[in-house]
């Protein structure tokens, strides 16, 4: 069993990406937004996924070593060089070791861009670094998140929340060539993720 890692995918293109499993994965925060959780349902019209995400899940939990390792390795073969990488298209953070072991890989590649989207809020990110950007999902039904200085909001727009800033930018795709979740918590920005 090997750790799959995504190249690219429809809404960030040519962003790398490793993903755990739906629901199973995101810990209490999965009654916020299993109903409607855009990866459970892209598992049921392509398995494919959903097959390489509970491999990386069983391995993420049972070898963290070899799964850190083996997204390092990837990260190193590419013939063209990553620039973007995603953690957890689908899933989260699994605890604290897991967090450790994904800024102790992005400290690793200083010239990559790392993003993790999390509803883990009781997990530290203080010691990330300056190239991994956190962002906090708000789900309209979840308290707002912290507010933690260096780490934006991603709110969930399903039509029913009214606790956006005004400030927010809109997400509309393409995150390859936008990168705004990157830096959205540098610059003091939260995103507003329509729901998909």
């Amino acid at each position: 069993m090997h750790v799959s890692v995504s190249a690219k995918n429809s809404k960030m293109l040519s962003v790398a990406s490793v993903s755990l499993l739906p629901i199973v994965d995101c810990g209490a925060a999965a009654q916020h937004c299993g109903v409607k959780c855009y990866a459970r349902k892209m598992m049921t019209y392509r398995p494919n996924c959903g097959d390489a995400w509970s491999r990386n899940s069983i391995l993420a939990r049972t070898d963290p070593d070899r799964y850190f390792a083996e997204i390092a390795d990837w990260i190193r073969r590419r013939r063209k060089p990553v620039s973007m990488f995603r953690f957890h298209v689908s899933g989260d953070f699994l605890d604290q070791d897991y967090v450790d072991r994904a800024c102790k890989l992005a400290a690793a590649f200083p010239s990559i861009r790392f993003l993790a989207f999390t509803k883990r809020f009781d997990l530290d990110y203080a010691d990330r670094p300056d190239n991994f950007a956190i962002v906090f999902s708000a789900w309209p039904t979840m308290d707002v998140p912290p507010r933690i200085d260096g780490i934006a909001v991603a709110w969930m727009q399903d039509g029913s929340e009214t606790r956006i800033p005004d400030t927010a930018i809109t997400c509309h795709g393409g995150c390859e060539h936008c990168g705004m979740c990157w830096s959205a918590g540098k610059i003091g920005m939260d995103v507003v993720l329509p729901e998909h």
